[in-house]
């Protein structure tokens, strides 16, 4: 069988299939939390996050340049008020924490918090496990586990919004088998 013309480079075949992941778990867990009046801010920041990862790792020291990277922003989030990035997250894990306990109009409340933490942690974790040397397990298994927390949490109705997701773990087989 033929490659298909996008898998044969591979660092543009690794942005599809970690776009594909991250919009397939990032949506239907959005949607779950009832954290949807923000879903435009979370796939925006998923975005940005995987466009900064693509460009950061074109170079042949993409590691160091998102080391570095990383380490600025963490330090900077100090100079913020509540702490930027980790108090908005701390408040996400409460909001979440809240919604688990069946308090369902906190996510509500934070859902920008939720979206920015989703945003940002989700396409990391994607863009991590969508290299070839994370192999197909990774990928499968948040997605296993995507689906059956949205399962568990009473929203079957989302289960629909794993489908890129999916798609990116058929691209990611044939990727590592042709």
């Amino acid at each position: 069988m033929k490659k298909l013309p996008f898998l044969k480079n591979e660092r543009l075949s690794r942005l599809m299939t970690s776009l594909l992941l991250c919009m397939g778990l990032l949506l239907p867990l959005m949607m779950t939390f009832s954290a949807g009046s923000a879903l435009m801010q979370a796939v925006l920041t998923a975005c940005i996050v995987l466009a900064v990862l693509f460009v950061a790792g074109a170079g042949k020291h993409g590691g160091l340049v998102i080391g570095i990277l990383t380490v600025v922003l963490t330090v900077a989030q100090f100079a913020f008020r509540g702490f930027g990035f980790f108090g908005r997250s701390l408040e996400a894990f409460k909001a979440i924490a809240l919604y688990m306990n069946e308090v369902p109009g906190a996510a509500v409340l934070y859902s920008r918090d939720i979206a920015l933490l989703m945003g940002v942690v989700i396409p990391a974790v994607c863009y991590a496990f969508s290299s070839r040397g994370a192999g197909f397990f990774p990928a499968a298994i948040l997605v296993v586990l995507t689906l059956f927390g949205v399962w568990s949490l009473g929203k079957p109705q989302y289960l629909w919004m794993t489908a890129p997701a999916l798609t990116a773990l058929l691209m990611a087989k044939s990727a590592y088998t042709l």
